[in-house]
């Protein structure tokens, strides 16, 4: 965040907990995806090297827009499409040599953990619920963005998919409601699932 070298103090004993947005399996990972992997076994295996312990973590996104639309075109299932491209990005990580992330967490194995989160941040009133689904509001932040230094009047006003029931564009979903024939699954705001962001 200072943008300066400082020295490392874990929080507890001499471990360094690390995650990492793994991939959303829907496809192929490509170079670019590779680029950031290796990055991030870099730096965990140099953490290693000068005498840390380690612990992590590289979540899997295993339901998504994509993954759905993909399923869609192929006529199968959105979780067997995602963990028949799950098994081949974990090859491709064993022929990189990529080798130092503990656990694969899936969104889908987590569920409960992603409603109970959403709750915590409603009742922080840093989301809001629309009948299209619950939304994190930017605005309610203070400090977004502070670690990335992105000036959130630099920021794209504009999305793709434009939800005029956001308080603002910039807001993303933390859980969209979804069709009766999709993936989806129970939860206080209705038959849906989680949004990128939170997964």
């Amino acid at each position: 965040m200072s943008r300066k070298k400082e020295q490392i103090i874990p929080l507890k004993n001499n471990t360094i907990r690390a995650y990492t947005c793994g991939p959303t399996v829907y496809d192929y990972a490509h170079i670019g995806n590779f680029r950031s992997f290796l990055f991030s076994d870099l730096l965990v295996r140099y953490l290693k090297f000068k005498g840390f312990k380690t612990r992590h973590v590289m979540g899997i996104t295993d339901i998504d827009d994509k993954i759905i639309k993909r399923a869609m075109d192929k006529n199968t299932e959105p979780l067997k499409l995602a963990l028949e491209f799950e098994k081949i990005f974990k090859q491709e990580l064993e022929e990189l040599n990529i080798h130092s992330i503990d656990v694969f967490p899936r969104s889908t194995e987590l569920i409960n953990e992603i409603i109970a989160q959403i709750k915590r941040m409603l009742g922080k009133k840093v989301a809001y619920q629309t009948k299209n689904g619950v939304y994190f509001e930017v605005a309610a932040f203070p400090t977004y963005g502070k670690l990335s230094h992105q000036d959130l009047s630099e920021l794209s006003k504009h999305r793709i998919d434009a939800d005029e029931l956001k308080k603002d564009q910039k807001d993303f979903a933390l859980w969209k409601i979804t069709p009766k024939d999709e993936i989806n699954w129970d939860s206080p705001w209705g038959k849906g699932r989680p949004g990128w962001h939170i997964e």
